[in-house]
């Protein structure tokens, strides 16, 4: 009887151990199934995201891959662009920024990726010194600027120091960005003569990563990523 006992209690342990095997191998590999998810999601978000509907400070706007930001779609507080697509992003901004220098061209970033917060701070500033309708047109409210994403770049000359404006639209840099960031997978996002659609007024130092499958369509300089997207109707 004893020995019944024990060839059971060791069946019961054998049994809950195999069983514990199972399930731990089963949780690593969910583990590297999301993991592998989480490094390609920035592929496939677009197309699963476009068919969610829009949700104001929750789901962002997907349409063919891109996350849309302008005035009318925004962004949840803690939105950031997938870390793998942020680095396609700024790769393709250094490799850019390499071939303007080959053409004796010097571009430098001014700014990238903001924070909700520092937008906030930064909108809220523009108010108070040129008023909002003013601030409007150049600045966006928080959780509307495409910066947040980290797919956004202000370029500017050699000079980081200063701020940037108007005055860089008649520089080489603004030429060389013009005529060849779509290569790069960059677009123009607020081109001159389309403030009534995007909003906002001419931008030359603005620039939008979209992925190169995207930003070949852009060549000519005379599309806005709305029009684009079908978003101006």
């Amino acid at each position: 009887m004893k020995k019944r006992i024990i060839v059971l209690a060791i069946s019961s342990l054998f049994i809950i151990g195999s069983a514990f095997i199972v399930t731990k191998k089963d949780n690593i590999k969910a583990q590297n199934n999301t993991s592998n998810m989480s490094k390609n999601n920035y592929k496939n978000d677009g197309n699963l995201s476009a068919s969610k509907e829009y949700i104001e400070g929750v789901q962002p706007l997907y349409i063919d891959g891109i996350v849309v930001v302008n005035k009318k779609y925004g962004l949840p507080q803690d939105y950031r662009a997938p870390e793998e697509l942020e680095k396609d992003a700024i790769d393709a901004a250094k490799r850019m920024m390499k071939s303007a220098e080959e053409d004796g061209v010097v571009i430098k970033i001014r700014s990238g990726y903001r924070s909700y917060s520092i937008q906030s701070t930064l909108y809220n500033n523009y108010v108070r010194r040129d008023g909002k309708e003013a601030a409007d047109k150049y600045s966006a409210v928080p959780g509307y600027s495409e910066h947040q994403t980290g797919l956004a770049f202000d370029f500017t000359t050699s000079d980081t120091i200063t701020s940037i404006g108007d005055w860089f639209t008649d520089t080489i840099q603004a030429k060389w960005l013009y005529e060849n960031a779509y290569k790069y997978g960059f677009i123009i996002r607020y081109p001159e003569g389309k403030e009534d659609i995007t909003g906002y007024q001419y931008e030359s130092w603005h620039y939008r990563y979209i992925g190169e499958e995207h930003s070949i369509h852009f060549a000519m300089n005379n599309l806005t990523l709305e029009e684009y997207l079908g978003l101006d109707k």
